[in-house]
């Protein structure tokens, strides 16, 4: 399935690097989804089911970079485009519960969507619900909504979200709903919603090669990237995170502007990848709870001591204490700093694995999920100081 695209040049002059640098950023949409023709097509086949009335929710689930938020935006583009040829109105509304994570939020996105003017600033959420069912049926409107970032919201806050619909209280049919998730288990309302999962599998080494040729190629001026550029990005970062090294790319390919080079080399990837952050960790960081948030500062400052790449539990957790005690915040207990370590797991910032031959018994060992390490601490600094947790820290955090 192909989706018509548009350049659009905005009076930038023209760069001898780039031929259209946009095609790098996550909101690009590819005349074709290379290897997820299959879920794509998936995908569409469940939109057009609501169209009988049968209550839907489908779940794109796997790791991040794969691809799951381009194939949602694809899929609801094709499926309103499909339903306006046969004089449908239907549109789609796409969400990130990081910026979104209460039913109020949620449910004032959604008005913005139907009536981008309307304000819903300190009203209740009851008050937005009915605004959001009037304005729908007011302009014949069904429309998909895509929760992105699905893990990001509390089970509770899912399914009052949900409740809202399933239960009447928004009258509009059909309508569909599309969750982007890193996690399968997707916990519904009563069960109102028949689930569907469609899994966005890593792409394979071969795959990655042939997406990153792809879009350097669409991105770039001709000539411009060599074939041993191409060969380093497609490897660096984790395997299947395509976004990591589409991100990778702009950066040297904006550094290699600023030097007016005529073309990109292993030197502009090199500078580029060193002050690299991956994307989701920049995403998380906001929403991380305060011991969580000095609990990955306290990692960072282990690993970087350590000079080894990891650091290991023990001096973590005495790192942690140390921090919370210049802070004057009292530090969790050992049950809880771990569980606000398999928090950080479970969002891809850090890896954990036990100690093996080499190091006297046995232990837990920690290290950054690919990410480089002085960008992170970085990163981290900047929202400790953004949150205002303490002046004298401001002195201690290099």
């Amino acid at each position: 399935m192909v989706l018509s695209g548009h350049t659009l040049t905005l009076g930038r002059k023209q760069s001898t690097i780039f031929l259209d640098e946009l095609v790098l950023s996550g909101d690009y949409l590819p005349p074709r989804l290379l290897y997820r023709e299959n879920e794509l097509t998936r995908l569409l086949d469940s939109l057009s089911e609501s169209l009988s009335g049968e209550k839907k929710l489908v779940a794109l689930f796997g790791l991040s970079g794969v691809g799951k938020s381009t194939l949602a935006k694809a899929a609801c583009r094709l499926f309103s485009i499909g339903l306006r040829r046969n004089r449908l109105n239907n549109g789609f509304v796409h969400i990130s519960c990081y910026s979104a994570r209460t039913v109020n939020a949620l449910f004032s996105q959604i008005l913005k969507f139907l009536s981008p003017y309307s304000t819903t600033k300190g009203l209740p959420t009851e008050q937005i619900v009915k605004s959001v069912d009037s304005k729908a049926i007011e302009q014949n409107l069904s429309f998909t909504v895509v929760l992105d970032d699905f893990h990001a919201l509390k089970s509770d806050v899912a399914s009052d979200f949900f409740a809202h619909f399933t239960t009447g209280k928004v009258r509009l049919r059909p309508f569909n709903f599309v969750v982007i998730s890193h996690e399968k288990n997707i916990t519904l309302h009563k069960k109102r919603l028949k689930l569907e999962l469609i899994e966005c599998a890593p792409y394979t080494a071969e795959q990655v090669a042939q997406i990153i040729a792809d879009r350097v190629e669409r991105a770039f001026n001709k000539g411009v990237v060599p074939q041993e550029v191409v060969e380093r990005v497609t490897k660096l970062g984790k395997e299947g995170d395509i976004r990591f090294k589409l991100e990778l790319l702009r950066r040297a390919g904006r550094i290699a502007e600023q030097k007016k080079a005529d073309s990109l080399t292993l030197e502009h990837i090199e500078e580029a990848l060193a002050n690299m952050v991956d994307s989701h960790i920049l995403e998380h960081l906001p929403t991380l709870e305060e011991h969580e948030l000095l609990l990955l500062y306290s990692i960072c400052r282990s690993i970087r001591s350590s000079k080894q790449g990891f650091a290991i539990i023990g001096e973590v957790e005495r790192e942690y204490a140390e921090v919370c005690s210049r802070l004057s915040i009292q530090p969790r207990k050992h049950t809880q700093v771990w569980e606000y370590l398999q928090k950080l797991k479970k969002l891809e910032i850090v890896l954990t694995r036990i100690s093996g031959k080499g190091q006297r018994g046995k232990t837990t060992i920690i290290s950054l999920n690919g990410a480089s390490l002085d960008s992170t601490i970085t990163e981290v600094i900047k929202e400790i100081r953004r949150r205002g947790l303490s002046r004298s820290e401001r002195s201690n955090t290099s």
